[in-house]
């Protein structure tokens, strides 16, 4: 079988160090002639990232995806993307995108799994498949191998148990189909500790690459009792409990207000407003649905806390982007915060279910921020976050890239 190559477009002058040094193979065609002498070769093409999800939704799934792609362009490495499209977001889509074309996939619903439906052929014109998430699209890639014979990674993306639904059904599948399917994954890529610690035993083709994160420049604005939440409104994310504290920490500190960002999911904007009524929180709490990122950045910047009440988290990729800002995190008493708390000495860890001693950890970091005039906190927040900027995180994307094609070309 042919070694596989990643198609590159216009490599621009700035990307040559990763290319020729971190990724050889790369590098190997990136001069025009030999693109051009591989258009007709199926050995040869781009990327294609296969999302189980709408490509332009709000979500940390989608955010990473579009971030990893723009950072994969600027090195010159050529995305395509397969999505299953949300008719609510027809007539909201960017002009221009980073990835070359952006394709919908059928499913079909069968109970809770979804079935994709596709010409598993027409996967021989990529290089590399990409699939973001485990389910249906990512079971139909990997065991449709023997068709399209390309490398397949994994990006986990905190698994399938970010609830506790149909919990004993996941655990059937995650233990006794995902090995099957593993069988044909050349990388399982892990988004956190946490979920490199989940899929390790599945396979030992599992490596970690925490996600990257668009940094918000640091503020200036530190000494704030506005609080603010980021994310999609879904069930896992316990927005009923977020309420609840705050409505308690409101009652020790009159002065806190919140923002809740993000778009609909198992939740949506009406039902948001309806707990904030019953929680008597009033004109505390602005709901902004789908807002565009300049926003986002100035409510960022005006925010002191970032607040999560997550009972699963892949990553908390919202979280690390509002810290790099230097907002102080309050957040849920989950594995994967235990260790931002801990390694940022920033902030600190609560637990939601418990809306009174939530909100007690809520205003008492408000008034810990709120006196702390040299602004030391908010720093070690911001300065923990920049570890996760994506310069660094492209480079590694961009080294297993090379390690998966260079074993492709021996099978």
């Amino acid at each position: 079988m042919p070694s596989p190559q990643l198609l590159i477009d216009k490599p621009p002058a700035r990307a040559a160090w990763a290319l020729a040094r971190e990724v050889p193979v790369l590098a190997d065609v990136a001069s025009p002639r030999r693109v051009a002498a591989a258009a007709d070769d199926p050995a040869h093409g781009p990327v294609l990232h296969v999302l189980p999800s709408d490509f332009d939704a709000i979500g940390g799934m989608e955010d990473f995806t579009r971030n990893l792609i723009s950072q994969l362009a600027a090195h010159g490495v050529v995305s395509d993307v397969w999505h299953v499209p949300r008719s609510s977001l027809e007539g909201q889509r960017p002009a221009e995108r980073a990835a070359r074309s952006v394709s919908p996939v059928r499913q079909l619903h069968l109970a809770r799994y979804r079935l994709p439906c596709f010409d598993p052929r027409r996967l021989r014109a990529y290089a590399l498949i990409h699939v973001h998430g485990i389910g249906g699209l990512t079971d139909a890639v990997a065991l449709s191998w023997r068709w399209h014979r390309r490398p397949v990674v994994v990006s986990t993306h905190g698994g399938i148990f970010h609830t506790q639904r149909a919990l004993k059904l996941k655990q059937l599948y995650f233990h006794y189909v995902q090995p099957l399917i593993a069988r044909s994954v050349s990388r399982y890529v892990a988004c956190s500790v946490n979920d490199r610690e989940l899929f390790a035993p599945l396979s030992p083709r599992t490596v970690l690459i925490e996600n990257g994160v668009e940094l918000f420049p640091p503020s200036a604005v530190r000494q704030s009792a506005r609080c603010l939440w980021v994310g999609r409104w879904s069930a896992n994310k316990e927005l009923p409990d977020l309420i609840r504290a705050f409505a308690a920490a409101r009652r020790l500190l009159p002065q806190l207000s919140l923002d809740v960002v993000g778009a609909p999911d198992s939740l949506t904007r009406s039902d948001l407003a309806r707990l904030v009524g019953e929680a008597g929180l009033g004109d505390a709490v602005a709901i902004h649905e789908s807002l565009p990122r300049p926003a986002l950045a100035q409510l960022v910047a005006a925010a002191g806390l970032v607040l999560s009440a997550s009972s699963h988290e892949g990553f908390g990729l919202a979280v690390i982007e509002a810290m790099s800002a230097g907002c102080v995190p309050v957040l849920n008493r989950i594995p994967v915060f235990v260790r931002f708390i801990g390694e940022a000495c920033a902030g600190a860890l609560t637990s939601f279910a418990d809306p009174a001693g939530a909100g007690a950890e809520i205003a008492a970091t408000a008034r810990r921020l709120l006196s702390d005039g040299s602004g030391a906190e908010a720093a070690r927040a911001s300065a923990y976050a920049a570890r996760f900027g994506w310069p660094a995180v492209a480079g590694h994307w961009l080294t297993l890239y090379q390690q998966v094609l260079a074993e492709a070309s021996h099978v």
